[in-house]
């Protein structure tokens, strides 16, 4: 009961009375900006279901059509010559059925008069209001149209790869030099928008010195490292050669024991370190 007496109570409804029958009075549109005149119709429209709505729960006198005309055409202060005129005609037609006696019909009346949806219309298509003929006009004149087939009988469009080896050597040519000509107007889709060539890209200074420092360290990094491999081979020959010569010594002096003539070292073996070199670089 606390709920209902809070909100769906009479003094509920009586607010929302107020509310809305201050917006009826005080509500004003000038039409200076994005708000359009049928918002603000629409605004109208849902205070008085709103205010009808209250007027079941709690005692209140609603508006009638003329009342509401009224206060729709007071709320309306916007200096625009057409619509200025179409309020005039409202308030002029005052008959038992006229428009100051019937919402709906003047909000019908105004709203083709808008400002607000007049400017964004600007550069867009006609309205429906503006279409005088529904049926397409058929265009007879064939200058009129683009080409479509070639003096060979080639249909001047895309063709996919077997389509186009079917074709005899001088409709192929007839397309090459079609297309190439279309590519020149700009109507092409080669390249970027409109048929062009795709510039290349222009680089400024600042990417410039980014990038040769980026060139300049890399450099220096193989460098360092052909530097350090080459120390590595120069070592590990010089191992390799100490380790012979040591055996080839030793042949040497066991040969000497024997006999007058000493034993030389053999001539590959020169060849044999430089690949076990190769070998252990690759892999």
């Amino acid at each position: 009961m606390a709920l209902k007496s809070q909100y769906a109570g009479d003094g509920k409804w009586e607010s929302e009375i107020k509310i809305q029958d201050e917006l009826l009075h005080t509500r004003v549109w000038k039409g200076q900006s994005n708000f359009s005149l049928e918002k603000f119709i629409a605004q109208h429209r849902n205070a008085f279901i709103s205010m009808e709505q209250c007027a079941e729960h709690v005692a209140f006198q609603l508006p009638n059509e003329r009342t509401r005309v009224a206060y729709l055409l007071d709320g309306i202060q916007c200096n625009d010559a057409p619509l200025q005129a179409a309020m005039a005609l409202v308030r002029n037609d005052t008959g038992p059925t006229g428009k100051m006696s019937d919402f709906e019909s003047t909000a019908s009346h105004l709203l083709p008069h808008d400002p607000v949806s007049k400017k964004r219309e600007v550069g867009t298509k006609r309205g429906v209001a503006e279409i005088s003929d529904t049926f397409a006009m058929e265009i007879s004149d064939a200058s009129m149209k683009k080409p479509s087939v070639g003096t060979t009988g080639v249909e001047l469009r895309f063709y996919e790869r077997e389509d186009y080896r079917k074709l005899t050597e001088a409709q192929q040519q007839e397309l090459r030099e079609y297309r190439d000509a279309r590519d020149k107007r700009g109507g092409g889709k080669r390249g970027s928008k409109g048929g062009k060539p795709a510039q290349p890209k222009k680089w400024d200074k600042k990417q410039k010195k980014l990038i040769a420092a980026a060139v300049t360290k890399k450099m220096e990094e193989k460098e360092k490292e052909a530097q350090v491999d080459n120390k590595t081979g120069e070592e590990f020959k010089s191992y390799i050669m100490s380790l012979i010569s040591g055996e080839t010594s030793k042949v040497s002096q066991k040969a000497t024991t024997s006999s007058t003539t000493a034993v030389a070292p053999p001539p590959q073996i020169k060849a044999t370190i430089n690949s076990i070199l190769r070998k252990v670089k690759n892999k």
